[in-house]
């Protein structure tokens, strides 16, 4: 039978990452950037920024990025990597002139699978996604009463070309995310004060079900009109332990 230990990533090369933020039109979101450099300087991420891209400028920043990992002369251990932006359907990422050249956040991801960005193979990547994803509302609803295989084996298996990630998103695809013109995205807000309570002491899944949790239940005590639900996809190989 198969034994499953709760493995962890080695975290202790250098972590890095990057933060593309629009600003222009988000009411709120500086107070997201604020919120995610305290986040990123806290667990000691090495990280880059861009701010109020348009959008022919996303993929080259990222692009950029890129290279510096897999031309770095030192070893890395994570990538963490934050979009903060107006989104629509099917996954685009709007730059400052709106959907016009607006790229998809698949174009992200795959700059740093397992070809296009190899220092980081085996390495977690987390990708959080502050986006909309749609133009619909959730509104809620009123509550009711054959051949043996030894798959562990480091000589015997190929690297997916997409794997090691942990990807967050606000809402469900086609929905809206939300946020404050004051203090900005409701998903950054929670995501600060659940990780103040349980740094070091939850999976990062964990973390982020209870970042979900508790946003749900402040926007049905808040009243506000829309729902959102967090998405959290976990791709295969993953051993997010978080401490």
């Amino acid at each position: 039978c198969f034994s499953f230990q709760q493995e962890k990533y080695d975290l202790s090369a250098e972590r890095r990452g990057y933060i593309l933020c629009v600003i222009k039109g988000r009411s709120g979101a500086k107070e997201d950037m604020i919120n995610m450099r305290k986040w990123y300087k806290k667990f000691n991420i090495n990280f880059s920024e861009k701010i109020d891209p348009s959008g022919k400028e996303i993929i080259p920043a990222f692009k950029k990025f890129r290279d510096e990992i897999n031309g770095s002369h030192s070893d890395v251990s994570c990538c963490v990597i934050t979009v903060m932006a107006h989104g629509g359907k099917g996954g685009l990422i709007h730059g400052t002139d709106g959907a016009q050249n607006a790229p998809n956040v698949k174009d992200i991801f795959d700059l740093f699978n397992n070809v296009q960005c190899p220092k980081l193979q085996k390495r977690p990547k987390v990708f959080i996604i502050q986006a909309c994803r749609g133009s619909l509302r959730d509104e809620g609803v009123l509550q009711t009463d054959d051949q043996d295989v030894d798959m562990f084996e480091e000589d015997n298996y190929r690297l997916p070309t997409m794997c090691d990630t942990f990807t967050v998103y606000p809402t469900q695809p086609g929905f809206v995310a939300m946020r404050n013109t004051g203090y900005g995205s409701l998903m950054i807000k929670e995501m600060m004060e659940v990780f103040k309570d349980f740094d070091g002491k939850l999976h990062l899944y964990d973390i982020f079900v209870k970042v979900g949790t508790t946003l749900m239940f402040t926007q049905l005590s808040s009243y506000i009109s829309a729902c959102s639900v967090l998405l959290i996809r976990l791709s295969p190989y993953g051993k997010f332990q978080y401490k």
